[in-house]
């Protein structure tokens, strides 16, 4: 537990998993009390003991949630060239790529 110098609480479970150390967010003071905290962290440490990566279920779901979301969207607007670009320059902008290289543009369908 964490607790800021305004007396907000954090939960977090620090662990070991494979040499490396995770920090997983639990919860926060005014949703969780302490009794449920530690019944997350007993289910958490269940799963990591069973083989199940507390995080890569995490990223798992937020993945999942995205893709539903890019989906919805470009069915309420339809794809344009707009979002095409935009998302190749975002991409692109991320991983500190060259912005002349135009090669996977031509595998989306334009409205």
């Amino acid at each position: 537990m964490i607790i800021s110098y305004t007396g907000f609480r954090r939960f977090y479970l620090v662990i070991n998993i494979g040499g490396r150390y995770y920090k997983i967010k639990i919860g926060t003071s005014p949703d969780l009390t302490v009794k449920e905290a530690r019944k997350k962290v007993m289910k958490l440490k269940k799963d990591i003991a069973n083989g199940i990566h507390p995080m890569e279920e995490r990223r798992k779901i937020n993945r999942e949630r995205r893709e539903k979301r890019h989906k919805r969207l470009e069915l309420q607007n339809g794809l344009t060239f707009g979002h095409v670009a935009d998302k190749y320059r975002n991409r692109r902008k991320r991983f500190g790529l060259r912005f002349n290289l135009i090669s996977d543009i031509y595998n989306f369908e334009l409205r």
